[in-house]
């Protein structure tokens, strides 16, 4: 389930990610993201992930086409997750271009959010 957080950050999206990830999951968040983005041109991304349980095969696709056209509409993600295959994830991420991916532990939503919001 991918709850949409509001916040008072400016361009910074927030995602909470908790179980499995539905294909309703991915449009609501694309639709969520176009309009932030439409507003505020590039976004932050702050990603928190919880208890990932997987995607759905369709949910996947999606979110690999959703990648794939807005890549360079997101100037920062922050990923705040207890799982070291996240860290790694985010770590293996931060090498592509234009991709500037940091990982905080869960404790760490604060210097997450510093992070993001410093140019």
């Amino acid at each position: 389930m991918i709850t949409l957080r509001t916040n008072n950050l400016e361009s910074v999206v927030e995602v909470h990610v908790e179980g499995k990830i539905t294909e309703t999951d991915m449009i609501e968040f694309k639709e969520y993201f176009k309009l932030k983005n439409a507003a505020d041109g590039k976004v932050n991304l702050l990603l928190m992930i919880k208890d990932l349980k997987g995607y759905s095969v369709q949910s996947l696709i999606e979110d690999l086409k959703f990648d794939a056209k807005h890549w360079n509409d997101v100037n920062k993600l922050a990923v705040i997750s207890d799982k070291k295959w996240m860290e790694l994830v985010t770590k293996v991420s931060s090498f592509l271009p234009n991709m500037n991916a940091k990982h905080f532990n869960l404790t760490e939503r604060d210097d997450a959010i510093d992070w993001l919001t410093v140019s």
